[in-house]
């Protein structure tokens, strides 16, 4: 067996962590045997004799979405090599959680990733009435009227499956942790009778009468899986299971781990969730782990803390994205960013007023919105430690808010558990009263100062159990015991109270230090970079770097790639859309009437599901790296044209895991020719499916060019620059958009990343009079940070 033991004084019943460098400490004695959380497994076997079985298909009935049965295809954050997990809540929240739906009646739930949070030391999945955004109609009321989770694990065969939890309560609200893939081992609770457990293995249910109500507090349950054998556990104990089965029903092969909470509405669920008595109904997971036969148990895990940064003067605008958004809960007041503006050495400064004449697809006055506000959020994601504003606060009439908020709701919108925050402006400004917030619970506290007549440091101190607001380093207030447990990103903004109110907030720094580690250095400038490798196309072969494609396709485009159209001459790489004589077929027997060209430094460390033939290079791996920056100094072709200049992870990893940075595409989306340029980021998360949920996880922006100005008659140098915390994307020296580390949870790229160069014609292009068309590259230049 495996647990976290706790030792605290008598007059505290609060876990205190030690947080050294910051103004208070918190003691904790932890000692940590092997992976579980909370009760002792009394010494659980790891197989035993077959005990019956006959649980209800909690997980999937015939019908259901394929995305639910696809298996989980990579390792998963905290996943040894030899298959042994423990993963605590924050771990957990970085697997693959889905936002889709399976089929009703049995499945009422969307399935939101907003319905999964890191609270009170647990993972918190929540049912309620409140479905998320679905692209697919078939996930929406009337048929899927409520919220709820299901996340993807890794996979699992043969070993003990143990779990900590808090079940959720509510008739027909169902919470499910099972290995599935056609047939199932698992348990699971319909929380209308939370003293039965109900037990799946393979195609056979059972039940099992459990000694507590599982909603009453955490309980561990443990899932023996042998070769024709299967035992449940609660606390230790081992289950009477009935009915019997064979050892006939026992799977015998591998299958990935899930998670469900949700409501269900079908016959066996009995009767129908009332979610105006029982909604939201939680289930809290402490931990989930599995070890499998003959191993030995994983420690138990979170994500690696965020890296420590301090962003001061000038350097902070490059790192903190301004907001374009309607303010939610409030009709008549938009976030834009030309609100906000640099104030050199000083900072940046955040403005609010009654203008609003900045372009806005929907914020608008034309659609009631009568104010201005400014809002910027930070590219890296923060967790326990410091979090240090120094700051002067708009004046009265202008709201001034400092909050870390969850990932997933970086726009600063209502208050949830998750929220940290001060807010000046809320509360008697006049007498320096500030507004805190941590989670549920809030105070209002007075400031020995004025926070509007010059700046000040504010900082978050921040333990897995407490956090505590300090005001030029003194503590304002007694710890919040109720601190959350997530990563959280932090995001800064001014909101006036009517259209008649303006002010200014400025911010001289921002920084984030790591429990345990010393502070970070404010950068003094931006990052330097060392010359690593660059191609002016002189002469008239390639280099060794680059592998030009003959015969490939690469997915469903209309041209079919030859060597033929990559050619170097006049001091020019030039990849041609032309159109063939006669239809030629590619390697899978399928005609094409065009031709185009591609170029890339992928190497043999590269996933091979790109397109259909790859470079087995060893020659190009000196050329990609991760963190540095990439330029390109390139022509567009005039018309119909897709070109694209993008980087993808020289690893052996499938689109779009590891990232996709588009450092250039013609933004076809929608437009005529002359295109702008685009940039986009793509990625996933952690162990989610390949080839899967692109349109969820992207996010990119075209550049916003005069009227009439075309790209495609001029050179033009585009650019991206990868760091740790950013991508950041520019033409001609001038950044258009950027995306931080917290706006995708911290998916950012963290392999070496090879560059593509390509003139695609997508799925069905018919312009045929525009051929040839030549897109056209002066030369590629990549650094590295010096």
């Amino acid at each position: 067996s495996c647990g976290v033991f706790v030792v605290t004084s008598d007059h505290d019943s609060h876990r205190l962590a030690t947080m050294a460098s910051l103004i208070f400490s918190l003691l904790i004695f932890v000692v940590v045997a092997g992976c579980g959380l909370g009760g002792d497994a009394g010494g659980v076997p790891r197989s035993a004799a077959v005990a019956p079985l006959n649980m209800r298909n909690m997980v999937q009935s015939a019908g259901d979405f394929d995305s639910f049965a696809d298996a989980t295809a990579t390792v998963l954050t905290g996943v040894r090599a030899d298959g042994a997990f423990c993963a605590l809540p924050e771990t957990i929240a970085t697997w693959d959680v889905q936002t889709q739906c399976n089929s009703a009646p049995q499945f009422l739930s969307s399935f939101c990733a907003d319905h999964v949070r890191v609270q009170d030391g647990s993972l918190q999945c929540i049912v309620d009435d409140k479905p998320c955004a679905q692209t697919s109609p078939n996930c929406r009321p009337p048929t899927h009227p409520y919220g709820g989770v299901s996340i993807n694990g890794p996979p699992v065969f043969f070993g003990n499956i143990s779990t900590t939890l808090k079940v959720a309560a509510g008739n027909a609200v169902v919470t499910t942790i099972s290995a599935y893939s056609g047939a199932s081992f698992g348990i699971g609770w319909n929380g209308g009778d939370l003293k039965t457990l109900d037990i799946s293995v393979g195609s056979a249910h059972a039940t099992a009468a459990l000694p507590f109500d599982a909603g009453d507090g955490f309980h561990r349950y443990d899932m023996v899986w042998g070769n024709g054998t299967a035992d449940f556990y609660a606390d230790g104990t081992l289950l009477v299971v009935s009915p019997p089965l064979t050892s006939a029903d026992v799977p015998n092969s591998s299958m990935p781990l899930y998670v469900f909470t949700y409501a269900c509405g079908a016959s066996w669920c009995g009767p129908s969730i009332d979610c105006k008595t029982e909604c939201p109904s939680t289930t809290s997971i402490q931990s989930l782990a599995f070890t499998p036969d003959g191993v030995a148990e994983a420690a138990c895990l979170n994500p690696p803390t965020p890296p420590a940064f301090c962003d001061a003067g000038a350097d902070i605008a490059p790192m903190w994205n301004p907001v374009n958004d309607c303010v939610r809960n409030n009709s008549t007041v938009s976030y834009l960013e030309n609100h906000v503006s640099s104030a050199g050495a000083n900072g940046l400064a955040l403005h609010a007023d009654g203008n609003i004449s900045f372009d806005m697809w929907y914020c608008d006055k034309s659609h009631g919105f009568r104010a201005g506000g400014a809002s910027v959020v930070g590219a890296s994601p923060v967790h326990y430690g410091g979090v240090s504003v120094v700051l002067q606060v708009a004046g009265v009439g202008v709201v001034t808010d400092v909050q870390m908020l969850p990932m997933d709701a970086i726009t600063i919108g209502p208050s949830t558990s998750s929220v940290v925050g001060l807010s000046f402006g809320r509360a008697d400004l006049a007498s320096h009263a500030v507004f805190v917030q941590v989670g549920p619970t809030n105070t209002t506290v007075s400031l020995p100062f004025d926070p509007t007549k010059a700046t000040h440091n504010y900082t978050f101190a921040w333990t897995p159990d407490a956090i505590i607001l300090l005001a030029d380093g003194k503590a304002l207030h007694p710890p919040f015991i109720n601190a959350p447990q997530e990563t959280l990103a932090v995001a800064i903004s001014v909101t006036p109270l009517s259209n008649a109110s303006a002010g200014s907030a400025l911010i001289g720094s921002i920084s984030y230090t790591p429990q345990d580690t010393a502070p970070a250095k404010c950068r003094p400038g931006p990052p330097q970079y060392t010359l690593l490798w660059e191609d002016d196309f002189n002469g008239t072969t390639l280099g060794p770097q680059w592998t030009a494609y003959d015969n490939c396709t690469h997915g469903a485009e209309a041209q079919l790639y030859v060597s033929d159209a990559v050619t170097v001459a006049d001091g020019m790489l030039k990849l041609t859309a032309f159109e063939f004589p006669a239809n030629k077929t590619d390697r899978q027997g399928n005609a094409h009437q065009y031709g185009s060209g591609w170029v890339d430094t992928a190497s043999n460390r590269s996933s091979r599901a790109l397109n259909d033939c790859w470079s087995n290079s060893t020659e190009s791996i000196p050329y990609n790296f991760l963190y540095g920056k990439w330029e390109i100094r390139a022509k567009m072709p005039h018309g119909h044209f897709w070109v694209a200049a993008w980087l993808m992870p020289d690893a052996k990893v499938c689109w779009p895991q590891g990232g996709e940075v588009d450092i250039l595409e013609s933004d076809i989306w929608g437009q005529q020719p002359p295109y702008e340029p685009h940039a986009a980021y793509h990625w996933s998360t952690p162990g989610s499916q390949c080839y899967k949920d692109m349109s969820q996880n992207g996010d990119g922006a075209a550049l916003k060019s005069p009227p009439g100005f075309d790209f495609s008659k001029d050179f033009h140098v585009y650019s991206v620059e990868l760091t740790e915390r950013i991508i950041t994307f520019s033409v001609d020296g001038i950044p258009y958009f950027s995306i931080g580390s917290a706006s995708v949870r911290g998916n950012l790229p963290t392999t070496p990343m090879y560059i593509i160069l390509g003139n695609q014609l997508w799925q069905g292009w018919d312009y045929p009079t525009e051929l040839p068309a030549v897109f056209e590259i002066d030369w590629v230049k990549a650094w590295v940070p010096t």
